[in-house]
């Protein structure tokens, strides 16, 4: 019997591979035999475009705090649930994603970046060298680090911390300014931090983190736009924290007031959204008691505002009632928006999916890490959830570490 998948040119199978839209296929196209295996590149030519993944910890380690290497994957794409095993990130917490690269902390207290498709790892400087860490010893358990905090308003004092609290609490978001893999050397990463929610930065490479200046603190998301990075504060002001004017390298940013808040925000829970080219600021309101939170509803605005190299043009808000076919992802993730025109079957757009990011409470509640549903912003209704997670059938429970939006990216660009 004839073996046809020898007798395929290199390129009709190149053909064949361009038009597969799923990573895993394209895997499994691959494993037919070594010839093929051979001939096509372990990471695909190319890769269309896939609805944004929610990556959570599987069933058998939902429980257990240090171990989940293991992670099920939500295909949204696909409707499937997937299991991949990310490499060295037992006894690690996942805190984010940017670019379609997780950011975890090990209790190490190593931080990396972990692409889950790839499998490629890259180091950043550890958890100890940030701005207010004053000391590390290892061998003082429970209290290992020695850490600069906030008292009585304006005053600070140094306080012990242990390892499980500074990998679980300490670091409360990370943003990449590109993918590392197109350019190592330009990739900036701008962390939130500590209970006063500063900002610091790196460069991939870097010894140490450092602080950033000026407006820095009660920070409550960070995005990547047009070049800058923006960063949005507790009462709704919209801050510029990175500039391309200076060198990274030479200078220290100095985070600056860009925007004031928009009327009718309430210090809710601000994001920053790229969507269709435009920022948008999504204010999350959560009801919170003595027992449980969750989230009540959402507000949207558009800033109007033009930018150039050497200046900014301020403009006024413009609140946003319809979101037309764009999808709005929203959690520990770097917020993005993806439309619906891009995902076979169709999806409906103007929508807000949201994950629990509630880092405040999540030492308070049983149910940590279950307020995850998605919004309809024409009717301020919730839809039923139709995630395969805890507490989608009503019974909500704690789900450990938090579920997180990734925006997976095979290529390195």
């Amino acid at each position: 019997m004839v073996d046809w998948s020898k007798n395929l040119s290199d390129d009709l199978l190149d053909e064949i591979a361009s038009h597969i839209d799923s990573y895993d296929d394209y895997t499994r196209l691959r494993a037919v035999c070594r010839e093929w295996k051979s001939s096509l590149p372990e990471i695909p030519r190319r890769l269309s475009s896939e609805l944004p993944c929610l990556m959570f910890p599987c069933d058998d380690n939902r429980d257990n705090h240090d171990h989940h290497g293991f992670f099920s994957i939500f295909m949204g794409s696909e409707g499937k649930v997937y299991n991949l095993e990310l490499p060295n990130t037992e006894y690690k917490s996942c805190r984010g994603s940017s670019q379609g690269w997780l950011i975890t902390v090990q209790k190490g207290p190593s931080i990396d970046l972990i692409n889950p498709l790839t499998k490629v790892q890259m180091p950043l400087p550890p958890i100890y060298t940030f701005p207010d860490v004053l000391e590390y010893q290892q061998e003082r358990v429970g209290k290992e680090f020695l850490v600069r905090m906030i008292y009585l308003a304006t005053q600070y004092r140094n306080l012990h911390i242990g390892l499980a609290a500074m990998e679980q609490f300490f670091i409360q978001k990370v943003v990449l300014s590109s993918s590392p893999g197109k350019s190592e050397k330009s990739c900036i990463a701008m962390a939130i931090y500590g209970d006063c929610s500063k900002l610091a930065y790196c460069k991939i490479g870097d010894r140490e983190w450092k602080l950033v200046e000026g407006e820095n603190s009660l920070v409550r998301d960070i995005i990547h736009y047009e070049g800058r990075f923006f960063a949005v504060d507790h009462i709704g002001r919209v801050l510029v924290v990175y500039d391309n004017e200076f060198d990274v390298m030479n200078s220290s940013p100095t985070a600056k007031v860009f925007a004031a808040a928009p009327e009718g925000f309430s210090s809710g829970r601000p994001y920053l959204v790229e969507s269709s080219g435009e920022l948008l600021l999504v204010d999350r309101f959560l009801k919170v008691n003595r027992r449980s939170y969750e989230t009540a509803k959402f507000r949207i605005w558009k800033l109007n505002l033009k930018l150039n190299s050497k200046s900014y043009t301020k403009a006024k808000w413009l609140k946003v009632k319809n979101l037309g076919d764009r999808m709005l992802f929203l959690g520990f993730n770097e917020s993005f928006s993806f439309s619906s025109r891009n995902v076979t079957p169709p999806h409906t757009g103007n929508r807000i999916y949201f994950t629990d990011d509630y880092y405040e409470g999540q030492s308070s509640y049983k149910a940590t890490g279950s307020d995850i549903g998605a919004y309809n912003v024409g009717d301020g209704s919730f839809l039923p959830s139709a995630l395969p997670l805890p507490g989608s059938g009503g019974c909500r429970r704690r789900i450990w570490p938090p579920p997180i939006w990734v925006m997976p990216k095979a290529l390195p660009c």
